[in-house]
């Protein structure tokens, strides 16, 4: 069970990643991951009046390892959704939800989303984004930045008369878009038993 959980913390950290807008930084410090992630989460509040498309991919089982990556895969889901305020659909599955009930088209009538096997799963699986982020701002265990997957070349544009732009190509890890949050057990036991109780794990 306790292997299961910390395996199953990759469903949080990836929808966080997802998130977090890009952030640059030269040589200085690296901006305060607190901050940036109070940031994306009030920018997220404040898009959703006007509508934003959001990912999810999910990966979860069993796990032997030290650093909790999967040994036994049960879960490999993706998910894409748009949200407009309160209203996140889900074009691929034909789903409309709120954060308390939702409702599917199996291709010939409207089902309650918790009603058929696949649209449990996404229930479970698939929070709002802002929602997740404000979860996770009540009592972070730690917030730390992960190496970008990406590199760019940023122009800096210098004043004054005679001076000329410099281009300077940064490294993955001055690039600052991917953060790691991680909760307390407490709140991560909670929402694995939610999960394992809803049979998302056994892959039902």
């Amino acid at each position: 069970m306790t292997r299961s959980r910390m395996a199953l913390g990759v469903i949080c950290v990836a929808a966080l990643a997802i998130c977090v807008g890009p952030l640059f930084a030269d040589d200085s410090a690296p901006p305060n991951p607190l901050k940036a992630l109070k940031k994306a989460t009030r920018n997220l509040v404040l898009e959703a009046r006007q509508g934003y498309r959001a990912g999810c991919d999910v990966a979860g089982g069993l796990s032997t390892k030290a650093d909790h990556s999967l040994t036994s895969t049960t879960v490999r889901e993706t998910y894409r959704g748009d949200i407009h305020g309160d209203i996140m659909s889900v074009p691929d599955m034909k789903v409309f939800r709120t954060d308390e009930k939702g409702a599917v088209f199996d291709g010939v009538r409207w089902y309650a989303l918790q009603a058929l096997p696949e649209g449990k799963k996404l229930d479970r699986l698939f929070a709002f984004p802002a929602h997740l982020l404000t979860t996770a701002l009540r009592s972070p265990e730690s917030i730390e930045w992960l190496p970008s997957t990406e590199e760019a070349d940023v122009v800096e544009a210098e004043e004054g008369l005679g001076r000329t732009s410099v281009v300077k190509k940064l490294t993955q890890e001055q690039l600052y878009h991917r953060l790691r949050v991680k909760v307390p057990d407490k709140e991560a036991l909670q929402y694995f038993v939610e999960v394992q109780n809803s049979g998302c794990l056994s892959g039902g």
